[in-house]
């Protein structure tokens, strides 16, 4: 601190001393609750995150008796710090103090909680619904005040115009307002006692004060814009959007706010608003859709695949591979190899019918797309001659158990894999070919049963009539 700030703290007359000791209080203290109500019950208070220093004086009023709606200003009559400052209020014999001060640096000091009523400008029920800030200053007229400390108190007041819903400063110099907030809501210290304070200096600064914290006033209150380039979507929730499903209705271009519960936006996706405050909700839009197309996109054809014959399709390229559980054929003709394996995977196609190869509409096996130059290979012959039971392995039809159905007598095919057929049995096949194994054979069932000679019928009466004797000499044992 250089020599000519000390000497002006030094100067912080025995004058503006009385000024910060008599008067500010209230001697009447039993009248500032009015029918035991206070301002707690509708408002909550809280103080500037701006402050750089806090002593708390004890010479105050716990509680309030009405909202914060006015802004009072007074200045110190000395270039000190806050921290003299706040040495001035903390003596309860003092019997001063104010909510926010000021020092010449553009520091600012809290000496007493917005929740609670300060002593400062000679009123109990200006105090009470007013925020009152004292502004290091010089120590005569017209009590001119730094730019640093002038900086801060826009900066200050403008703060707390918001945390209370302050939504516009005003000012018109009319002590008869008083109270009147939907016209003026600044009051000066010399309208309630004889004092020159808050001095010609800031006197003159109210009406800047207050255009200056309405400018910022206006500028918080705007939310975020917005630019649309192009008409976009319309989606209820940051999911639908960024996954581009259920939109309902859309923007035009133009200029839209952004919603202030998510000013970064949340998952990539946007709320905008037509709100200019960002204050409700709007829908959310997918920023990848707001661009100009500059020019039509060309259409896109993917690499040709032509089917030189009619081909099995299937879902998977494993089961393409595996030549199993196809779902169809698709006939000769000329489609398109999906863009997201353009070389294959695995040797198997995934096929698609759109141009753009945008979709994998059915998976093929190349070594099936081969047009066959001579007649199709008929497989071996096997001539069934009675009905004959069919079963799923080898060995099951070499046990003779878990038949799967029958087969009527006709003419069917070996399986290729095995023409001379496996453990003593035998995989027919449906197909000409012998390409598949549809079912496998006993071939000791396909015999025709001979008719029983006359021989034969008379052995087997004999031997019925045998076991009735047997049976009844066991009877008689029994008894």
């Amino acid at each position: 601190m250089n020599d000519k700030i000390i000497t002006e703290i030094d100067e912080l007359s025995e004058s503006a001393l009385r000024e910060l000791s008599n008067g500010y209080g209230d001697s009447n203290l039993d009248e500032e609750f009015v029918a035991g109500v206070t301002a707690t019950s509708i408002q909550t208070f809280t103080n500037s995150p701006l402050v750089n220093y806090t002593k708390i004086s004890p010479n105050k009023t716990i509680g309030r008796n009405h909202i914060i709606d006015t802004i009072t200003i007074h200045c110190v009559e000395g270039q000190c710090t806050v921290q003299t400052l706040g040495d001035i209020f903390y003596p309860a014999s003092r019997k001063a103090s104010s909510n926010y001060g000021i020092g010449y640096d553009g520091k600012i000091g809290l000496y007493c909680d917005e929740k609670d009523r300060s002593w400062c400008s000679s009123s109990a029920s200006n105090d009470h619904r007013a925020i009152t800030i004292e502004v290091a200053s010089d120590t005569k007229e017209p009590y001119a005040v730094k730019d640093a400390a002038y900086n801060s108190l826009i900066k200050l007041v403008t703060d707390i115009c918001k945390r209370n819903n302050i939504k516009k400063l005003l000012w018109v110099n009319d002590k008869s307002l008083i109270g009147n907030i939907e016209k003026q809501n600044m009051t000066i210290h010399r309208w309630f006692a004889d004092t020159s304070c808050p001095g010609s200096y800031l006197l003159n600064k109210m009406g800047d004060i207050a255009s200056k914290v309405n400018a910022n006033l206006s500028a918080a209150l705007q939310g975020t814009e917005y630019k649309l380039v192009t008409k976009v979507n319309k989606y209820v929730s940051a999911a639908d959007a960024k996954a581009k499903k259920n939109s309902k209705g859309t923007y035009s271009a133009g200029t839209y706010y952004i919603y202030r519960n998510y000013p970064n936006g949340y998952d990539g996706m946007y709320n905008i608003t037509t709100d200019k405050t960002g204050n409700s909700a709007g829908s959310w839009i997918n920023p990848s859709e707001n661009i100009i197309q500059t020019t039509p996109p060309a259409p896109s054809t993917a690499k040709t695949y032509t089917l030189v014959t009619t081909c099995r399709i299937y879902t998977t390229a494993a089961n393409a591979k595996s030549k199993i559980n196809s779902v169809g054929t698709w006939k000769a003709g000329t489609y398109y190899i999906y863009n997201k394996y353009l070389n294959g995977y695995n040797g198997m196609y995934a096929l698609s019918l759109a141009k753009d190869g945008s979709s994998p509409d059915a998976w093929i096996n190349p070594t099936e797309n081969v047009k066959s130059s001579t007649p199709t290979i008929t497989s071996n012959e096997y001539k069934v001659v009675t009905r004959i039971r069919i079963y799923t392995t080898a060995a099951n039809a070499k046990a003779k158990k878990n038949s799967v159905g029958t087969w009527k007598p006709g003419t069917y095919y070996i399986y290729n894999k095995y023409p001379n057929g496996y453990d003593g049995m035998y995989a027919l096949s449906l197909a000409k070919n012998g390409s598949s194994p549809d079912a496998w054979i006993n071939p000791s069932e396909n015999v025709v049963a001979a008719a029983l000679s006359v021989d034969t019928i008379n052995e087997t009466k004999k031997i019925s009539v045998i076991r009735k004797i047997v049976n009844e000499i066991i009877k008689l044992f029994k008894k």
